[in-house]
Parts: C-alpha cells; sequence; structure tokens
C-alpha cells in the first residue's frame, strides 16, 4: 500500500489548491493541486523535485470540466507518461448527488473506475473490477481539510487519483454538488 497525506491550502480562498505530502514525516511536498481561476474547472497536477524549485516542476496531470444540468461534473482529464513522454485522456463525469451517494464515473485507458463516497461517510472509495483500488479520507480538524490517500495496487499512477481528489473537493463556486 501507497500512503500521501494531503492537504487544502487555506491561504487560497478563490480556488482549491492542494499540497500533497509523504505520509511518514508529511512535511516533503511530492505534488501540487493548482487551479486557474476561470468559468469551468481548470486544474494540473504538479510533480515537484527533491528541492522544490519552480524551474524543476513537471505538470504530470491536466483537468478540464463544467458543471452540467443540476451541476454535476463532466470533464476531460490528461495523465502524462513519464516514460514514453505521451499523454493519456480520460473522462470524469459526475452521477450521484447530495440526497444520495456522491459518485463518480472514470473511464481512463480501457478502464472503467467508479469513485463513491456514501452521504454519511469521510472516504472516497476509488472501486473497478469489484476491487477497491484506493481510498481517501477526510479529516476534519478546527475546519481545516486533510485527506490521507490510500492506493492498495500499482495499477494506475497516483495522478489518476489526484486528478479525482481536485474534481470532488473544487470550491462550492465549482459546483461542487453537496
Amino acid at each position: 500500500m501507497r500512503c500521501w497525506a494531503c492537504a487544502y491550502d487555506l491561504f487560497d480562498f478563490q480556488h482549491s489548491e492542494f499540497s500533497v505530502y509523504d505520509y511518514q514525516t508529511r512535511k516533503r511536498l511530492l505534488y501540487r493541486i493548482e487551479t486557474k481561476f476561470g468559468r469551468s474547472h481548470n486544474a494540473s497536477i504538479v510533480q515537484m523535485s527533491a528541492s522544490n524549485e519552480e524551474k524543476n516542476k513537471i505538470i504530470v496531470g491536466k483537468i478540464r470540466g463544467q458543471p452540467q444540468v443540476f451541476n454535476k461534473y463532466n470533464g476531460e482529464f490528461k495523465i502524462l507518461d513519464i516514460d514514453s513522454g505521451k499523454w493519456k485522456v480520460g473522462t470524469i463525469k459526475q452521477k450521484g448527488t447530495f440526497f444520495s451517494s456522491l459518485i463518480y464515473d472514470i473511464n481512463y485507458g480501457g478502464l472503467r473506475v467508479t469513485m463513491e463516497e456514501k452521504w454519511n461517510d469521510l472516504t472516497m472509495k476509488y472501486i473497478a473490477n469489484n476491487r477497491t483500488y484506493a481510498t481517501y479520507r477526510r479529516h476534519l480538524f478546527f475546519n481545516l481539510n486533510t485527506y490521507d490517500l490510500n492506493i492498495y495496487n500499482d495499477e494506475l499512477p497516483v495522478t489518476f487519483y489526484l486528478i479525482g481528489l481536485a474534481v470532488v473537493e473544487r470550491k462550492p463556486s465549482m459546483a461542487k454538488g453537496r
């Protein structure tokens, strides 16, 4: 199992941005979820260098989505395959609403993954082929949102799960739907 600690950036009042740290120390910055302001939801997943220098950042994921009827989300994302240098495209579409489970369907590389959070739970599950691929659990402490991301296999890159986090936890102004 691979684990990461994700923290909502408190001082960013217009966007939903996150810092992703190694789970053990929660000090080494590994990824950033950076959001651009606009009518649509635009975010990038940025892999940080060991020195966290701006010039050594690599964009490894991109998301573009639009709220649809009843504020349900519909978007497309790209994930960079570092080995080949090619981008792989996927789609994400919200199915459930506040009054039921929060459900997203994701299609990526021929795999259909369902992200689901029960209305009374703080854990989002990534499920495919009747298996849980990953979970992230929200921790609420003095209104500070932090998340533990646990990945149970190596079939999908961590960027895939960070895209899910970026979509589900976008600002209410971006029509989060709950």
